[in-house]
């Protein structure tokens, strides 16, 4: 195979013809290695797919179908076509170099009923509320996105194959692994301090600022880098722990919901459940009796099977 690529081929100029390529075709694009981690981050991400990782449970599940559907164009060694769970077409497109894989270009989030129609796979919805997303919201950005045509997205898949073929080089992707991997530590240390710090004191108030000058840069720096890093906003990231706590105690059952409040740092009760039914989409004792009963639904069938088992005993013994 003819390497267009030479050995020196920067990271930073393959996510340019990604970009380049998402923008003309007016599609997300990704590259992810064999195992389905990130090598280049989504670029030209639509609003919807936005919506749907603000929610822990929302980038699972994006994470989980993208990794199956790589596997799927892995195996058929072709592009794969499938419709997300969440109602958008996207696209796999393996990348060999001499027969072995070494990962592949992900592609869509677009809305075609043409090209949804000719998917390889359809993944059934999935949008429950208790998982903390917006239903609502996320129909009113599908809603809002245009009715591509079939041929166009086809089209588009066809650019990235041919971008794929030559991304076949070993060195090339194993430097775009190694800076990808490289950055992101990079970043993630630089930040140490701060995380050091939530860790043992999101109970608290805690002010970016604060948290900024403890990792020696300004603001604003501060806030894009954790951004990038975590994923998510400073807000966010704190709220999300203590929402993870809250959880904890109410599985434990030991304290009431005013206590749980003041005890993960929300000094009023009334936002708390707010923050929480934000984050899960129910109340916290909504939450609580949800996780009971479907704590108590696999023990409750064990005991009917135990039951059964013992009542064929003593049948047998009769």
């Amino acid at each position: 195979m003819k390497d267009i690529f030479k050995d020196d081929v920067s990271l930073a100029r393959i996510k340019a013809v990604l970009t380049s390529l998402a923008k003309a075709g007016e599609i997300n694009l990704c590259v992810l290695d064999v195992l389905g981690n990130p090598i280049i981050y989504p670029t030209n991400d639509c609003a919807l797919c936005k919506c749907v990782r603000e929610s822990a449970h929302g980038r699972a599940q994006c994470i989980k179908y993208a990794s199956h559907s790589v596997l799927e164009a892995m195996r058929e060694r072709r592009t794969y076509f499938y419709v997300c769970p969440f109602g958008l077409v996207d696209f796999v497109t393996p990348i060999f170099f001499d027969g072995e894989f070494l990962g592949a270009v992900c592609g869509g989030q677009v809305r075609s009923a043409e090209a949804a129609a000719r998917a390889d796979f359809v993944y059934p919805f999935f949008g429950r509320s208790e998982y903390g997303m917006d239903e609502k919201k996320m129909r009113e950005l599908f809603d809002a996105m245009p009715d591509r045509p079939a041929e166009r997205f086809f089209e588009s898949a066809k650019l990235v194959e041919l971008f794929a073929g030559n991304l076949g080089n070993v060195t090339a992707v194993v430097e775009m692994s190694r800076k990808a991997e490289a950055e992101n530590l990079a970043e993630r240390e630089r930040l140490h301090p701060a995380f050091s710090y939530i860790e043992k004191n999101f109970t608290k108030d805690i002010a970016l600022g604060e948290m900024a000058e403890l990792c020696h840069m300004s603001e604003n720096y501060f806030s894009r880098l954790f951004g990038r890093v975590t994923g998510t906003t400073f807000p966010r990231y704190i709220n999300g722990l203590r929402i993870a706590r809250a959880k904890e105690l109410l599985l434990s059952g030991t304290l009431k919901v005013n206590a749980i409040a003041y005890e993960v740092g929300y000094d009023d009760p009334a936002y708390f459940v707010r923050k929480f039914k934000q984050f899960t989409g129910m109340s916290p004792t909504e939450w609580q009796r949800f996780k009971r009963e479907e704590n108590a639904a696999p023990r409750a069938a064990s005991g009917s099977e135990s039951a059964a088992t013992d009542e064929n005993q003593i049948a047998t013994e009769e």
